[in-house]
């Protein structure tokens, strides 16, 4: 694999897992669902 593409696909994976994390941590939390308006 090209050294820029693994790279890539790192960084990819990292966030990956930060999403997991965040989303391991609002698991649970009740769901608020606003408007774009309310944005």
């Amino acid at each position: 694999m090209h050294p820029g593409r693994a790279y890539e696909a790192l960084l990819e994976r990292l966030e990956d897992l930060e999403l997991n994390a965040l989303d391991d941590a609002r698991e649970g939390q009740a769901i608020r669902r606003v408007s774009l308006d309310e944005l």
